[in-house]
């Protein structure tokens, strides 16, 4: 298994950024030990890793759709970006927050916890889609009313998931591949 190299602090940020996303299809609990260990021992230089973007993709955005919220938690301790931006992975929309990502897979508690940290449930990713955009087309009622009691404009959820309002509560978060638009 690979160790997420925690003495490793001038390491190409980029190759570093790429262990981490090797790591998380790996142990996951391994791998939030050796994350608390490299924040502990040198914080910043796991921030720059956590929010290094490679093909599109930040270790913050690949953690939020596999739906690790332990590991999420430790590289927020990093003091990364809350609203950080992913780049623009092949085929898919440039711009997406945590929040975006959070609200597509449906998942509740991640969703609470970005917006308990001050994540902006207006922000447009590149296609000027705000994160209740996803929760609608994904048909994620709890995660609407959520965001709808922070802010959030729901006036046009029945126009991109018609009936939603007919429709059972959220299902339970999806693990989504790489390819998580449609």
């Amino acid at each position: 298994m690979q160790e997420l190299p925690c003495s490793d602090v001038h390491g190409d940020t980029s190759n570093l950024a790429t262990t981490v996303f090797a790591l998380m299809k790996e142990n996951e609990t391994k791998l939030i030990r050796q994350a608390n260990a490299f924040v502990k021992k040198n914080k910043s230089r796991a921030r720059q890793i956590f929010e290094t973007v490679v093909d599109g993709w930040t270790p913050l955005h690949a953690c939020a759709l596999r739906g690790s919220k332990k590991l999420l938690k430790t590289m927020l301790g990093a003091g990364s970006d809350i609203n950080i931006r992913m780049g623009h992975p092949e085929g898919l929309p440039d711009q997406c927050t945590l929040l975006h990502i959070a609200c597509h897979r449906g998942d509740l508690k991640i969703c609470e916890l970005l917006l308990s940290r001050g994540a902006d449930v207006t922000s447009k990713d590149g296609n000027c889609r705000t994160p209740v955009y996803y929760a609608a087309k994904r048909r994620h009622k709890r995660v609407i009313k959520l965001l709808e009691k922070k802010g959030a404009d729901v006036s046009n959820v029945e126009k991109w998931a018609p009936n939603i309002s007919n429709e059972c509560e959220t299902p339970l978060p999806t693990t989504s591949g790489f390819c998580f638009f449609w």
